[in-house]
């Protein structure tokens, strides 16, 4: 009876032990289940948050290379990429550094991520003489040019004769600080030459080769420029129209008449490098709108309207332009250009004014050939620009992800 007894007590208790340790297996397969279900849940949200971190990144720095392409020709600030992602740019100039931050945000909007990179203007070509007009050959033709230089007291630099024709020509420099001074005029026979005027310089004429110009002045022939700059025609052999957006070096193999777009405003934020420079905008641009007949005024340090009536722009101060051609330029009529105009030969028929210079590399006696009125005005502002043609480069230890 007693062993009867102690079998079934044995009994129920074993049966309590094994539903105990059936609960307690059961709870640790829950236990890992839940734990491995949250580690793939983490592994999850990290790959997520990893992906949507480098669509953030990979956007930012898509707005950086448009940021880089924004500083020569116009883009917009903002874009959504093919992932979904965006970004949004903006350029901030600071001295001689263009800073571009670009904020890149994940598809969902979840994770953004900032990075900043300076750039500079790389050098294209050396900076040109701050000398108005210059001509390995002659200056001629029936029309008039005005050269203006309060910087320097050279206007005119040609190494054969000036104006044979009895064209008109004037010349102003700045005279005992003070600037835009009559030095040289001549109207028909009447010839009245100031020091800032040279003709026939053997230095220029005895040139042996028309290429030995452009090595002396910009350290690089007709092939370096060729290589270096944008061809001024297309590919169906179009000629490129240029505007103020236009900058850096341009080519031509052969003649070219240059072409541009109907009269416009000159933008504010193309100017931005005449901040301060009091010299060239109150020196020189007074004496120039006030020969282009315009009733506008130039406020200290800054330009708050240039013409525009009937102007059309070709380069701007802060990123202006070098036409280089292996043969004739023309000017054409009602045209402002901004940087300096290189041919064998420099023509024009109509009212046009060059800010910064003209060079003719061929021995013609009529080699720049002013038919029209036509204003040259010498600024170091935009002649520096101009040697820095050479699109822009990233300034080493400036990138910030911050």
């Amino acid at each position: 009876m007693e062993l009867h007894i102690v079998k079934r007590r044995f009994r129920r208790e074993s049966g309590i032990a094994t539903l105990m340790i059936a609960v307690i297996l059961m709870l640790a397969g829950f236990g890992i289940a839940y734990f491995t279900s949250e580690i793939v849940l983490d592994d999850r949200r990290i790959v997520s948050n990893k992906t949507r971190a480098d669509q953030a990144f990979q956007a930012a720095e898509a707005g950086l290379e448009l940021g880089k392409a924004a500083l020569t020709a116009p883009f917009a600030s903002s874009a959504t990429l093919s992932s979904g992602s965006s970004f949004d740019m903006s350029i901030v100039k600071s001295g001689n550094l263009y800073v571009v931050e670009s904020k890149g945000t994940s598809d969902d909007g979840s994770i953004e991520r900032t990075l900043k990179f300076a750039f500079a203007a790389n050098p294209a070509t050396s900076a040109p003489p701050n000398v108005p007009v210059i001509s390995r050959g002659g200056v001629s033709r029936n029309g008039g040019i005005t050269a203006i230089n309060n910087q320097e007291n050279l206007t005119i630099w040609a190494g054969s004769e000036i104006n044979p024709n009895n064209s008109a020509t004037s010349t102003y420099i700045s005279i005992d600080e003070i600037p835009n001074q009559l030095s040289s005029k001549r109207q028909g026979k009447d010839v009245s030459y100031g020091p800032d005027i040279v003709e026939n310089d053997p230095n220029l004429a005895n040139l042996t080769e028309e290429e030995d110009l452009l090595r002396a002045f910009f350290g690089k022939d007709l092939d370096d420029f060729e290589a270096i700059g944008q061809s001024l025609t297309d590919t169906d052999d179009n000629l490129v129209t240029l505007d103020q957006t236009s900058g850096g070096v341009f080519y031509s193999s052969g003649n070219v008449s240059l072409n541009s777009p109907r009269a416009d405003v000159l933008d504010e934020i193309r100017y931005s490098s005449w901040e301060g420079a009091n010299g060239p905008i109150e020196e020189n641009l007074n004496l120039l709108l006030a020969s282009l007949g315009s009733a506008n005024n130039l406020a200290t340090g800054i330009v708050n309207t240039l013409p525009s009536a009937s102007i059309r722009y070709i380069g701007s101060p802060d990123s202006p332009v070098t036409i280089v051609a292996d043969g004739t330029i023309d000017i054409p009529a009602n045209v402002m250009i901004f940087g300096v105009v290189v041919g064998r030969k420099v023509t024009s028929n109509g009212s046009a004014t060059i800010v910064g210079g003209v060079i003719a590399y061929g021995n013609a006696s009529d080699a720049v050939d002013m038919g029209g009125t036509v204003d040259v005005v010498m600024d170091k502002t935009v002649m520096a620009n101009t040697g820095a043609g050479g699109g822009f480069g990233p300034v080493l230890g400036s990138w910030r992800d911050w």
